[in-house]
């Protein structure tokens, strides 16, 4: 009896240790299984921020203007225009453009003084004065200190005026050989939709001057 006692402690201790030791397998087994994915994790999270990161500045670099606000133009057009003020101007612009924004001229303006087909600049100062207002001591930006003429030699020796057809006005037109009210208006007209002549040519564009009133006026006409 006791042989068999002992025979069946035996069993129940060779169970015991081999219970002991598959606990101890298998608890190790889930600690490792716990430690092991925590580096690959905090490494594609670093990748991911780096990603984010590089993403966040190429879109930075993508907003960024291309043109600084200091490439900007602003002119000052002051005087005998309907509404002045400073006005912003693309790089292209002429007198004649920005004097459009403003309003154009007031009746009582003197154009011939204004010359427009002159290209503005920033910080420009664009004075159109009144007629019966004198002429500037000095020339001012945008206007011509000759007003709507140059002076030219003719074969006598004597001083003609040729008139600029890009800043005269109605009255100024009409004294050119064979220009009456209509084609002094039509001219105005043109230069007003398509900007100032660009050659003294150009005016055979304009309804009602043909070859012969051209050759008329040819030599009493400049472009400025």
């Amino acid at each position: 009896m006791k042989e068999l006692v002992l025979k069946y402690l035996w069993y129940a201790l060779a169970a015991a240790g081999i219970g002991i030791a598959l606990f101890l397998y298998f608890s190790q087994n889930k600690s490792m299984a716990h430690q092991q994915p925590s580096a690959p994790v905090e490494n594609t999270m670093i990748k991911a921020d780096a990603s984010n990161g590089a993403e966040e500045g190429s879109r930075q670099q993508a907003t960024q203007p291309a043109n600084p606000a200091s490439a900007e133009i602003f002119v000052d057009i002051k005087g005998a225009v309907k509404k002045p003020g400073i006005y912003k101007a693309d790089a292209e612009d002429r007198v004649y453009d920005v004097i459009q924004k403003a309003g154009g001229f007031l009746k009582n303006a003197n154009q011939s003084q204004v010359n427009l087909a002159q290209k503005v600049k920033d910080e420009m100062v664009i004075q159109v004065p009144k007629q019966g207002d004198p002429a500037p001591a000095q020339p001012v930006p945008g206007t011509s200190s000759d007003a709507s003429a140059s002076a030219a030699s003719d074969s006598g020796g004597q001083t003609a005026e040729k008139v600029n057809i890009n800043t005269a006005d109605e009255a100024a037109l009409e004294t050119l050989p064979g220009i009456g009210p209509s084609k002094a208006a039509a001219m105005i007209e043109y230069r007003e939709k398509n900007g100032p002549f660009q050659k003294p040519e150009d005016l055979k564009n304009v309804s009602g001057i043909g070859d012969q009133t051209y050759a008329n006026i040819e030599s009493a006409i400049t472009v400025q």
